[in-house]
């Protein structure tokens, strides 16, 4: 019986850097995707935003065309105006009709998008706050705004995790 046992190994020192590196690699690829999602997150978010104020524009449209189409019915009954008149408003607020169904189809898609990405069920709905909150950011010196960037882009870091890794 015997037993071999090494003083020292220089490749697992080796080895212990290069799994050090790999999870950083790692640690650095989690970091991007949370980047990425929150990235994707504030544009669903802008894009709700967007829609819900179409629909509001979109139904006060269908309001206007709604009353302008009541106000030619009372000019064509009193002999101001033509049928032909009448119906091009008819024309109109059927348009505005078709512009408002379609903006609200376009917001429904966005909040489930929204949703999706929040991890929430597609049809809940939330009041969505527009107050965008203060901030304040020196875009004066560029010199910082490289460093600041360098330090908190994790694209940066993963591009640089090779290079330190062979």
């Amino acid at each position: 019986m015997s037993v071999e046992q090494s003083l020292f190994d220089p490749t697992i020192s080796a080895n212990v850097r290069a799994a050090t590196i790999g999870r950083d690699m790692a640690a650095t690829g989690k970091q991007l995707v949370d980047h990425d999602l929150t990235a994707a997150v504030t544009d669903a978010f802008g894009r709700v935003l967007i829609a819900a104020a179409t629909v509001r524009s979109a139904a006060a449209a269908v309001e206007t065309a709604r009353a302008d189409r009541e106000i030619a019915g009372n000019r064509r009954d009193a002999g101001r105006v033509t049928d032909a008149d009448v119906l091009q408003l008819d024309v109109y607020l059927a348009r505005t009709l078709e512009h408002q169904v379609q903006a609200v189809s376009d917001e429904r898609i966005a909040r489930a998008r929204l949703n999706q990405l929040m991890g929430e069920p597609l049809t809940a709905m939330f009041t969505l706050d527009s107050a965008a909150p203060a901030m304040a950011v020196d875009i004066t010196n560029r010199a910082d705004l490289e460093e600041e960037a360098g330090r908190n882009r994790p694209e940066v870091s993963l591009a640089r995790q090779p290079d330190t890794l062979a």
